[in-house]
């Protein structure tokens, strides 16, 4: 975003730059989208689950006034009232900011609610509350019901007791967040010993972390562990020649502080030790099972804490089928120029 931070971005946009930016992304672990009729009454009721979820989830945005049209699919800009009160005399963003920093206990204080207008002449505006990671988390709801939330995919779902002793030992224990994972890929063409084309895939994971506690981690790093293939594909790293073996690997031997990020580079081989020669027709669709099968399961460890589980692929997002499609098409091209 030129150099600047999503918050200093969204500050500047009008609603439609918003909705442009948000387009290909939707709903997601970070974003959650709101009727402007939430306004209208029972704000707190409204937004209490999304402000304890979101504190709870390492911070998010929650953008009132972009309303559901099709499920999870197609939204639209809504004009938010930006006056409240009875006789209309309080600003809305003010009475939002209230309305967030009460709807949860102990109160939220890294949040900041943004006013954007629809465009850069008309008098309709939206409002996008930006949540921060909290070191007080965890949060409860103060709707008395003492629930505490967090985010799932585009959900903001009752917290399990394990995701709230994360957050507490947050203070004692060096706690390693994955932020996000990126992949490159690469094909090896061998041969069977029937002389069938047999491609090894060669796949790059990169897994950006975060240390979300206060306390530094000397040592840590990622611990994987594949579920078995079964289409006669292999899954392994280095000398391991299956993970389905849990194996650990380690960052270099440097400190990661608290609030810093880093980057562990993973290579891994996915290689065919099926003997079967495929026919043209089939090799699309059989690399496509073969994709949808890989289940790579990675969980962030230091010294002294296990955090939690990110599954890779993300089977069924926009992302996941964009590499499952570059997947299937490198393979299949491979595949079909060697036979």
């Amino acid at each position: 975003m030129n150099g600047k931070t999503i918050s200093e971005t969204i500050a500047t946009m009008t609603g439609e730059q918003l909705m442009d930016y948000l387009e290909d992304i939707g709903e997601t672990t970070k974003w959650e989208f709101k009727s402007a009729a939430i306004l209208e009454n029972g704000t707190k009721d409204h937004l209490g689950d999304q402000v304890s979820a979101f504190a709870n989830s390492l911070g998010g945005f929650i953008a009132i006034g972009i309303k559901e049209v099709k499920k999870g699919e197609e939204f639209e800009l809504e004009a938010c009232k930006t006056l409240h009160g009875k006789k209309n005399n309080e600003p809305m963003k003010d009475y939002l900011g209230k309305i967030v920093s009460g709807s949860v206990e102990p109160p939220l204080g890294s949040f900041e609610v943004h006013q954007l207008r629809h465009d850069k002449i008309g008098n309709d505006f939206i409002f996008v509350i930006e949540i921060g990671d909290s070191h007080a988390a965890p949060h409860q709801v103060t709707d008395g019901s003492g629930k505490y939330y967090y985010r799932v995919g585009t959900e903001s779902k009752p917290a399990p007791h394990q995701h709230l002793e994360l957050l507490r030992n947050r203070i004692t224990r060096a706690v390693i967040d994955i932020s996000r994972i990126e992949c490159g890929f690469g094909i090896y063409l061998g041969r069977t010993r029937n002389n069938f084309p047999q491609p090894q895939f060669a796949l790059y994971l990169q897994v950006f972390v975060k240390n979300i506690s206060w306390v530094s981690a000397s040592h840590w790093g990622i611990h994987l562990f594949a579920e078995a293939n079964p289409y006669e594909w292999q899954l392994r790293i280095g000398e391991c020649p299956h993970i389905s073996t849990p194996i650990c690997v380690h960052a270099p031997p440097r400190p990661l502080l608290p609030d810093e990020t880093a980057k562990l580079n993973i290579p891994l081989e996915l290689y065919d030790t099926s003997q079967t020669k495929r026919m043209p027709f089939e090799v699309q669709r059989y690399y496509s099972q073969v994709w949808r099968a890989l289940k790579i399961e990675l969980r962030p460890v230091s010294q002294d804490n296990v955090g939690k589980i990110v599954q890779f692929p993300d089977h069924g997002s926009v992302l996941g089928n964009e590499r499952e499609e570059k997947f299937v098409m490198k393979l299949t091209e491979a595949y079909n120029s060697a036979s």
